[in-house]
């Protein structure tokens, strides 16, 4: 994965501390420079060039971090001058040289900073070399390799800051990404509660379209046919449109319904058979009247016993389960529970989606569900869905 780095903009308080970085070196390159002018003309009085010249050097490392490699020039070109027009030795300018070398190998890119050193080194023990009071080849040695380490130096910097940026970076765009999969994720479970929704309608509204023309057909010869279908009419029609509400609020322009049929209560023999294929024994216990469970709540309650029993069979680690359904104070409770693992189950990293799933099924329809481990080390899910039944 290629990273661009961008350097953060420092705030106000950074630009102060820098700038206040900066003058500081500045004064103190100045001022060391400034006692070795006097130091090598011994008894003769300071004149106004070489003054000019040392507060020059000096100063201009006060905007070594908005223009580094003009710095390292002003140094270099104050040096000459130094040298070769006050004939004065360059090494007598004090240590500023060594903090604009490694300024510019923190703040440009390996190959110009390099090139930078070498014009640094040649111009340096050049006018060393040349210049009055040459100490000797170790010493200049000396002096060369410790603009060298400035450098290198400066280099490590930039390159300890360059990985900085690049992991902070990549933290920021994991997280971003994190952030748009759980988005995106939440959606398209949305999108699927529509598409099941929308089946549940388009079941009711064909069961509606039958009963009527049922209806219409035995109105003048069968009067007690006819008002059995128009109550059929009437509790799908409801059923149907309460449906429709829940389906408003999460449906996505441009999906287009399942063609399957959704599943419902009836289907959960199968999901267990399923499971029992997988290893896991689940016994199911039935209470109260299932069969005025309406569709779409039967749709919502497989779907949780289907993640639910998906979840035993991954990371329970146990062979055995219990799905507990019942109708009761116009209510239905769905309870899967499992005890405590029988076998070792392999951690599983990060988490999944799988409870916030459930839990958006059963506040679709007004519901709740509770989900944690229990006093003897086993799991269990519960979830509720109210509704109104009519029990005439």
């Amino acid at each position: 994965m290629t990273v661009t780095v961008r350097a953060p903009r420092p705030n106000q308080w950074q630009w102060w501390r820098w700038a206040f970085l900066d003058l500081a070196l500045a004064v103190i390159a100045t001022m060391a420079g400034l006692a070795l002018y006097n130091e090598v003309l011994g008894v003769r009085e300071p004149t106004a060039p070489g003054l000019i010249l040392v507060i020059v050097h000096g100063g201009s490392l006060a905007f070594r971090r908005l223009w580094p490699r003009a710095v390292l020039a002003v140094m270099l070109g104050t040096a000459a001058i130094y040298t070769l027009g006050l004939h004065l030795p360059a090494y007598m300018l004090g240590p500023g040289i060594l903090i604009a070398v490694y300024t510019v190998a923190s703040a440009l890119e390996r190959r110009r900073s390099l090139l930078a050193l070498t014009v640094a080194e040649l111009v340096m023990v050049l006018l060393v070399f040349v210049g009055p009071g040459f100490p000797d080849y170790g010493s200049m040695a000396l002096f060369a390799l410790l603009i060298g380490a400035a450098w290198f130096l400066g280099d490590v910097v930039r390159r300890w800051r360059t990985a900085a940026m690049q992991h902070e970076q990549r933290a920021t765009e994991l997280a971003a990404a994190r952030e748009e999969l759980a988005r995106r994720a939440v959606s398209e479970e949305r999108l699927r509660i529509a598409r099941e929704l929308h089946d549940v309608v388009a079941h009711s509204m064909t069961v509606v379209a039958l009963q009527a023309g049922s209806g219409r057909l035995a109105g003048r010869k069968d009067p007690e046919a006819a008002q059995q279908a128009l109550e059929t009419i009437e509790k799908s029609s409801r059923e149907a449109l309460a449906d429709m509400r829940r389906l408003v609020a999460v449906l996505r322009e441009g999906e287009d319904a399942l063609t399957e049929p959704a599943p419902g209560l009836d289907d959960i023999e199968r999901l267990v058979e399923e499971v029992g294929r997988a290893g896991l024994d689940v016994e199911v216990i039935r209470s109260g009247s299932l069969e005025r469970v309406p569709p779409g709540m039967a749709l919502a309650v497989y779907r949780v016993a289907q993640e639910a029993l998906t979840n035993v069979v991954r990371h329970a680690g146990v062979d055995q389960a219990e799905l507990t359904l019942e109708v009761a104070d116009g209510a239905l409770s769905i309870v899967i529970g499992n005890g405590p693992p029988t076998r070792p189950v392999e951690p599983i990293e990060g988490g999944g989606h799988g409870l916030s799933g459930m839990e958006e099924r059963a506040s679709l329809y007004g519901g709740s569900l509770q989900a944690g481990s229990t006093s003897d080390g086993g799991y269990r899910i519960e979830a509720r869905f109210p509704f109104e039944r009519d029990d005439g």
